[in-house]
């Protein structure tokens, strides 16, 4: 209580010197402490230390706070860079996993368009002529739940009894139109050889009348392996001579002959190259199919004995070489790659195809695995040829300035591949333009097919209004997409330049009817060889690849001819075993059985 009282007091005095010191300021200048007694100004002193000291520790704790917000901000801002560092960091990492999220989209679209080419060529057709899939093919009961009681298009009402009436009486007039047909069965089962057996009908009981009889089919097949051992006899003359014969015993039927260089039949052999080139039987099958009948035989023999076979086939080589590079020939080339495997040397290799689709002849060549454009130099040499055409490989196109008198002609089907693809894979719409208007142009060349014109006729439709403003289209949109900035896929890009590059040779097809709108004449007949390679695997020496190479050449030009493969082997071999050497009369066209 004294203490207050103390406190009170000293601040009236401190109030009365302040007003007395304010009165001063206003007076005359004098020194602060005139006129005041000892005591006073000690009292002063006192007041102003002590203000003092009161200023001074409120500037200290105004420091202090000063400082700890000074501290404070210094802590804000640094943990404010550090979150931008971390901000800056976090944007850099969510950057990079955008891209790595835009990278593995595109990866995963290419990938399942990759997957969708692969089972469209896997599981549904191989053609490139269209632009939409065909609708799928109903069965007799997909319509009953759908069926709402209206007059469908199969539906025969009343007023469609006569019309109904009217189509049966054109159908019957067609079938008697046709008396060729009359009494014929629908039956394609037909063997080769044929063994009748009758009924013996004194086998019939007593006072049976025959109705009727008919022929029931039973069909068997009769495959073995037969040896023939011939006892030989070396014998010597009465002038000294020696020789070996075989003398046959009375009744013993005529010899069977085995082609020189083997124990085979020319029927035996021609199986043999029939299921090995034409079937794509991998030898180690037919080791085995030996084996079943108690005959072990080693790889290396049915190699030899294929490679004799070969040997006599070759001999047909240069008269169907003249036929396919006749003078005005129009050829289609192609080439496709083999594995060889040698004993210190592995690699790709390449066998080519040659094609005359109006004379009906294929070749293969090969020249040790080559694929350089002196191959197919060497191999046309000095032909004049027409035409040729390929797929745009550069040897081809190399090849232009050195075969002048030859119109080189490129493959549309190709072109549309690669839009096929950008559309298919690339997702790009854009390619479905040009894939509408070439669906166009190969439905026009279907249509001159079927209606069996001329190739005179077919020129002059194919230089028609109709194909001219189909390519000034696409070659109007194929100048605007090249000139524009926009982006483009690879696919697409590639597709464009091969479309760009090659417009020329592609659409040089119109300037003749007989030329092709594409290669896919080469491209099939290849494709067996394409089979062999995916069997086969490889082959042990350049000879094999020849050998296949001659297989192959009359295989096809037989199926091009239209007659039997095995048949043709079994007559060819034949006739070489009879000493024929007039080669002209030995292919396939002369000497072949039409197939059935």
């Amino acid at each position: 209580m004294v203490m207050e009282l103390d406190e009170i007091k000293r601040r009236i005095e401190m109030k009365e010197l302040m007003e007395e010191r304010d009165r001063q300021a206003h007076a005359p200048s004098r020194h602060p402490c005139e006129g005041m007694s000892l005591q006073e100004v000690l009292r002063f002193v006192t007041f102003l230390m002590d203000s003092l000291q009161e200023k001074d520790a409120a500037l200290r704790s105004i420091t202090e706070k000063l400082d700890s917000i000074m501290a404070q901000l210094e802590d804000a801002r640094m943990e404010n860079q550090r979150n931008t560092e971390s901000i800056s960091v976090l944007t850099t990492l969510l950057s990079t996993l955008k891209r790595e999220r835009d990278d593995a989209v595109k990866a995963l679209e290419k990938k399942s368009g990759e997957n969708a080419v692969n089972r469209k060529f896997r599981f549904a057709g191989h053609s490139q002529k269209g632009t939409s899939a065909k609708e799928p093919a109903k069965g007799r009961d997909d319509d009953k739940d759908d069926f709402d009681g209206t007059q469908g298009p199969g539906a025969c009402s009343r007023d469609a009894a006569g019309t109904a009436d009217a189509e049966d009486g054109v159908r019957a007039e067609a079938r008697k139109a046709r008396p060729g047909r009359q009494g014929m069965k629908y039956c394609t089962m037909d063997a080769q050889c044929k063994k009748t057996h009758l009924c013996d009908r004194t086998r019939l009981p007593e006072g049976s009348v025959i109705i009727s009889t008919e022929m029931r089919k039973v069909f068997d097949r009769v495959c073995y392996v037969v040896e023939h051992d011939y006892e030989y006899i070396t014998y010597r003359l009465a002038d000294g001579s020696m020789r070996t014969d075989h003398f046959p015993m009375e009744g013993d039927g005529e010899q069977v002959r085995c082609i020189p260089g083997t124990h085979a039949t020319a029927d035996l052999l021609s199986n043999l190259a029939f299921n090995k080139y034409g079937q794509m039987t991998p030898l180690y099958r037919e080791i085995n199919r030996f084996r079943n009948e108690n005959m072990l035989l080693a790889r290396q023999t049915l190699t030899n004995w294929l490679v004799k076979a070969a040997e006599m086939l070759e001999r047909l080589l240069p008269a169907l070489k003249d036929r396919a590079l006749a003078p005005g020939a129009i050829v289609n080339v192609d080439e496709t790659w083999g594995r060889l495997h040698l004993v210190r040397k592995s690699g790709k290799v390449y066998i080519w195809c040659l094609v005359n689709r109006l004379a009906k002849t294929v070749i293969f060549f090969y020249d040790n695995g080559s694929r350089g454009r002196a191959v197919l130099k060497d191999f046309i040499g000095d032909a004049e040829l027409a035409a040729l055409q390929s797929d745009g490989y550069n040897a081809y196109n190399y090849m232009d300035n050195q075969l002048v008198r030859i119109e080189h002609i490129c493959c549309l089907a190709h072109a549309r591949a690669k839009f096929k693809y950008a559309q298919e894979q690339g997702q790009d719409d854009r390619a479905t333009y040009f894939l509408e208007r070439i669906s166009k142009l190969y439905q026009m060349e279907n249509l001159y097919r079927t209606q069996g014109l001329s190739p005179e006729e077919i020129k002059a439709r194919r230089n028609g209004a109709e194909t001219t403003d189909i390519l000034t289209q696409m070659s109007c949109r194929l100048e605007e997409l090249r000139s524009d900035d926009v982006p483009k896929g690879d696919l697409m890009e590639k597709a464009l330049n091969y479309l760009d590059h090659f417009w020329t040779e592609i659409f040089n097809y119109r300037h003749d009817g007989r030329y092709s709108i594409d290669n896919s004449i080469a491209e099939q007949c290849i494709r067996p060889l394409t089979r062999e390679r995916s069997n086969s695997i490889h082959f042990a020496s350049h000879r094999g690849a020849e050998v296949s190479a001659i297989f192959h050449t009359i295989f096809s030009t037989c199926r091009m001819v239209g007659v039997s493969v095995l048949d043709y082997l079994k007559r060819f071999f034949e006739a070489m075993l009879d000493g024929r050497t007039d080669y002209d009369n030995l292919l396939p066209s002369t000497i072949g059985l039409k197939i059935k």
